[in-house]
């Protein structure tokens, strides 16, 4: 079984919650950008993909359609990808290994594990490996309003939807307080700020993170 087609389609959904805070993107999202991978078979099988775009889609899209697409068209497939996916890094590693290409590396290697499930037959977990445990613990990842109410309207939207675990991406310590009190007491509370304090700022910020007892602080500088 080969790969016989590749196709690279762009989607802009458009995206609004309200808020004015600056994230892990140089500027305020008013769209989600993503990058879908469909992979043609010549017996048939088709396997779709995804690559998280952040707001770089268009970069994402030329780095799956000139990079990735001629190391995986015409290619003989194995049973499962892994050793492809290794191959397509190891090719690309003057890239790095986190951003533009690696997203689009991710999209062909969703696309080949599902062209892998469907030829067996089975579901994908099947391939992966035997379950370990019956459920996952999940967290509401939220992004960065910099709005105390809007915090407080996403952390009650999460809550309502089942969630037991909130993380924030606020910088501002009346901010992240506001996440706590929407949540209560019994809900596990992280913080991520994407790198956003001095070291100075982010040791002046472990007393917040102790009042509102918080699970752990994630990037608080820049490495």
């Amino acid at each position: 079984m080969k790969i016989t087609q590749i196709d690279i389609i762009e989607a802009v959904m458009p995206f609004a919650d309200g808020g004015s805070g600056m994230g892990i993107t140089p500027t305020r999202w008013d769209t989600l950008d993503a990058v879908f991978v469909r992979l043609q078979t010549d017996t048939g099988i088709v396997g779709w993909g995804e690559c998280f775009a952040y707001s770089c889609r268009t970069a994402v899209a030329a780095s799956a359609r000139d990079m990735i697409a001629p190391l995986v068209l015409g290619r003989e497939l194995a049973a499962t990808p892994e050793a492809l996916n290794l191959e397509i890094q190891r090719k690309l590693h003057i890239f790095g290994r986190y951003g533009i290409a690696m997203y689009a590396i991710s999209g062909f290697d969703i696309a080949l594990w599902d062209i892998a499930a469907k030829a067996q037959d089975k579901p994908l977990h099947a391939l992966l490996g035997p379950a370990r445990r019956d459920t996952v613990p999940a967290y509401a990842s939220l992004v960065r309003y910099g709005d105390a109410a809007l915090v407080d309207t996403w952390c009650r939207h999460a809550l309502a939807r089942g969630y037991r675990n909130v993380k924030l991406h606020e910088v501002d310590p009346q901010v992240i307080r506001a996440g706590r009190a929407a949540c209560g007491p019994e809900i596990g509370i992280s913080v991520d700020v994407n790198c956003a304090w001095t070291p100075e700022q982010a040791q002046a910020q472990l007393e917040t993170m102790r009042a509102i007892d918080a699970a752990w602080l994630e990037e608080p500088v820049f490495p």
